[in-house]
């Protein structure tokens, strides 16, 4: 009779965790994007998750994305009295080694450094690569270590084709500070519905406790969905057969 009443006390106590733990990260999902008034204000730090490089340039989808996010963020930087903190986040895509001159803070770095030194600005005291992350959720987790304390507001510029899963990810793992997540084109409705299970898999990894466990988790579903020859591999031979050059 006592295990009865243990498991049921277990399973009441899994359905109350859950549903608490889900609300926030659902409220979240059912709001209304950020718009051009949120942002029209002054941000502490701004936020630029890559979008690839290859061959020592970025990778430029068919509308030019991160080139815009690059350009956004300078428009930005200039209007603002108070000089915000650039973060330029990014390894790049997939648990694969890459030279220097691929990764992606670095190609953006290598775009934006020259445009604040014409303006008349040092970039480094302005820039900081995060140079750590190979999806959306380490973006998160590495630069929220990289934010001063006592910043008064923070700006995400994410891309438009996962600006659903951004808008969950950062405002979930910063939440404890102001975040705005804008995107300068509108997610395609085509985008929204092919990013359904992956936001699904978002959801079931916020709900790990801890950033490390995060990352943790968010490493090996990666490779287990998109690097699947990676992930048998015990941990002695993953640096032999999975940490490739990208080219």
């Amino acid at each position: 009779m006592k295990v009865k009443y243990l498991v049921m006390a277990g399973i009441i106590f899994l359905v109350l965790f859950l549903v608490i733990s889900l609300l926030p990260l659902l409220t979240i999902l059912t709001m209304s994007y950020d718009t051009a008034a949120d942002i029209q204000r002054e941000f502490g730090v701004i936020i630029i998750p890559g979008q690839g490089a290859r061959n020592g340039s970025l990778v430029i989808s068919d509308s030019g994305d991160i080139t815009q996010r690059l350009d956004f963020a300078l428009e930005i930087f200039e209007r603002q009295e108070q000089k915000p903190l650039l973060i330029l986040s990014g390894y790049g895509k997939g648990y694969v080694a890459r030279v220097a001159e691929d990764i992606e803070a670095t190609v953006m770095y290598n775009v934006i450094a020259p445009q604040l030194r014409q303006a008349g600005y040092f970039p480094e005291d302005y820039i900081i690569l995060e140079n750590q992350s190979h999806h959306t959720l380490e973006n998160a987790l590495y630069s929220k270590k990289l934010i001063p304390p006592d910043v008064n507001a923070i700006l995400i510029l994410a891309p438009s084709k996962s600006y659903t899963r951004s808008n969950l990810i950062f405002k979930s793992i910063l939440a404890q500070e102001e975040v705005i997540v804008y995107t300068i084109k509108e997610q395609p409705v085509i985008q929204k519905k092919a990013e359904f299970l992956r936001n699904t898999g978002t959801i079931l990894m916020l709900l790990v406790p801890t950033d490390q466990g995060r990352l943790w988790v968010g490493k090996y579903l990666y490779l287990f969905f998109f690097q699947k020859g990676c992930f048998i591999y015990p941990d002695f031979l993953y640096a032999r057969l999975c940490e490739l050059p990208s080219h």
